[in-house]
């Protein structure tokens, strides 16, 4: 407690704007510190929660005795003339470490806030003391920093309570100061306007700054319209749908009608990864917009009839026992409000392209807020849907859909919704509606019937019967095109093949390193046994010569001797 009354001290010292405000026996401490501590120095750190940290030990000599304490316990201590290096019982020694005179501590917590002081002596022997002051400061969403839209969030900038700095938090996109001065915040209803980038900013008294970030994302809205008026035997878009992918994990949901009339709806469900329609709808007059589900979770109810007039409720369940629903209210009169449908005839070729015109007056007051297309019958053609965010207003969502089938370019002046249709076969034949859903209700469907002329045949059928596995191949699977995941499969497969060749390679040269070793093994051992033979046999020879030639005389005779002429004679003739 001693220590952290010194070191504010000797802080509100250095501070000449302070020694007006300061009593006499502030002064007079102030002074016996100075003479008390005349080497000594005193520096505050603030660091996020996971970084390092590194604090100096003033002017201590290398080789001279270091001792580095937290809070009055020991962390570590090195004697100067062995290097013998002991750690204390602090709860920081297990993370620090000593780089010359310099303490390192690393992925600093909470906890490793307080005070720390070095003791150690200069060059010329003097033993000073060295205190610093350490905040760690961390950032904390709750429940989570994942949350749903419409729900609260509490952010907490967490700092030691004996801390005396100013904090403020920043919020997103322009980080503006957000309230008053303060560790915590509480967002009552967050919206997609609350998600992003949020900084807890930390300043102290001698102006240090410190900007800890909190990336907050929110969940939905599920976006859908108020209400939708039709007339019977119409068609009607039940728009639901997510601005952007989830980043929760969906697990249920579906359609319901109130109040019910007995018929039942549509209900998603899991399997495995993949979130899809269940196969309990009894209603076959339901067509969907998309089988892959992601963000688009709409519906179209064909042949409107007055009994279908009610709300319906669209349900998203997330894992964890939250959900986020939105509802609309389907009126059915014969008196509608709704634009009169407009019919027009197509014709394209098998094999080419075919465009699907959908626009309404630039000048009209209507402003679209949603939309999309349909085929009548269903199959597995998928359309983009039209959704208005507040990030990127009235824009394509093609999540869904499969480039190489269907095309859309970019919204001009919010009037021109058209599609285009490549490598039209056979099954793209029928009707096919857009939808535009306007803000004050009303809508406007725009019915196109598309006939598909077999005779006049723009790619040949050979050709055409591929466009079908290439557009197989181009389906999404977890966000990815199918060929994707098969180029990848078949580069493991030829990765895997590459290895085992490399592996028999290897074996075979070893296999062939071995022969060769035993047949140099062989040849040396034969060279060797024909070489000591070779020293053997003139050894054996000589042996065998001396035996044959030496003689020996028999037992009781004496030895001839040899005549001394027929010697005599042979010098003669030398």
């Amino acid at each position: 407690m001693c220590a952290h009354k010194i070191l504010n001290c000797t802080l509100m010292c250095w501070k000449k704007p302070e020694w007006q405000k300061m009593s006499t026996s502030e002064i007079y401490l102030c002074i016996i510190l100075a003479l008390c501590v005349p080497k000594g120095g005193a520096e505050m750190f603030y660091r996020k929660s996971g970084q390092d940290v590194v604090m100096n030990c003033g002017d201590a000599a290398q080789n001279s005795d270091l001792e580095w304490k937290h809070s009055d316990e020991l962390i570590l201590r090195i004697n100067g003339k062995s290097g013998r290096m002991m750690k204390g019982a602090s709860s920081v020694a297990g993370k620090a470490k000593i780089t010359g005179t310099k303490l390192v501590i690393n992925l600093l917590g909470t906890k490793d806030s307080g005070l720390y002081s070095c003791t150690g002596q200069n060059k010329i022997g003097t033993k000073n003391t060295w205190q610093h002051k350490l905040h760690v400061v961390s950032v904390i969403a709750s429940p989570a920093d994942v949350v749903l839209d419409s729900t609260e969030v509490t952010l907490t900038c967490d700092i030691p309570e004996d801390s005396t700095v100013e904090v403020q938090w920043m919020r997103p996109p322009d980080l503006k100061p957000f309230g008053y001065h303060g560790k915590t915040v509480t967002l009552k209803s967050v919206s997609l306007a609350d998600a992003g980038h949020w900084v807890c900013q930390v300043k102290d008294e001698q102006g240090v700054e410190l900007n800890i970030g909190l990336d907050i994302t929110v969940v939905g809205p599920l976006m859908s319209t108020e209400e939708i008026v039709v007339i019977p035997g119409d068609t009607a878009e039940l728009p639901c749908f997510l601005p952007n992918l989830s980043v929760l994990t969906i697990i249920g949901g579906g359609w319901v009608r109130h109040p019910p009339n007995g018929t039942d709806f549509l209900t998603l469900e899991t399997q495995g990864k993949n979130l899809h329609w269940s196969d309990t709808n009894t209603m076959p007059r339901i067509m969907l917009f998309a089988q892959h589900l992601s963000t688009n979770f709409s519906v179209t109810l064909t042949n409107v009839q007055s009994a279908d007039a009610g709300v319906y409720v669209c349900t998203l369940m997330f894992m964890g026992g939250k959900n986020l629903s939105a509802a609309l209210n389907l009126k059915v009169e014969e008196d509608s409000r709704a634009v009169v449908p407009v019919t027009l005839e197509i014709t394209a070729a098998l094999g080419g392209t075919a465009e699907l015109p959908c626009s309404h007056p630039g000048a009209s007051h209507l402003h679209v807020i949603a939309g999309g297309w349909t085929h009548e019958p269903w199959h597995h053609l998928r359309f983009p849907i039209l959704m208005s965010t507040e990030s990127k207003g009235l824009h394509w969502n093609g999540t869904d859909v499969l480039a190489s089938k269907v095309t859309f370019t970019d919204l001009q002046l919010n009037t021109n919704f058209n599609v285009t249709l490549h490598n039209v076969d056979s099954a793209d034949a029928g009707i096919y509606v857009c939808t535009l859903l306007f803000e004050d209700g009303k809508h406007l469907h725009t019915k196109l019937n598309l006939t598909v002329d077999g005779e006049n045949v723009r790619v040949a059928p050979d050709i055409r019967q591929t466009s079908n596995i290439k557009e197989f191949l181009q389906w999404p699977l977890l966000g990815v095109s199918l060929w994707v995941w098969a180029a990848a499969a078949g580069g493991f497969i030829l990765l895997i093949g590459l290895v085992v060749v490399i592996v028999l390679i290897q074996k075979k040269r070893m296999k062939t390193r071995k022969n060769k070793r035993v047949r140099q093994n062989r040849e040396k051992t034969k060279y060797s046994t024909a070489s000591n033979t070779q020293e053997l046999l003139p050894i054996e020879r000589e042996k065998f010569s001396t035996k044959k030639t030496e003689r020996h005389p028999h037992s009781g005779r004496r030895e001839r001797q040899t005549p001394v002429h027929r010697t005599q004679n042979y010098r003669n003739v030398m």
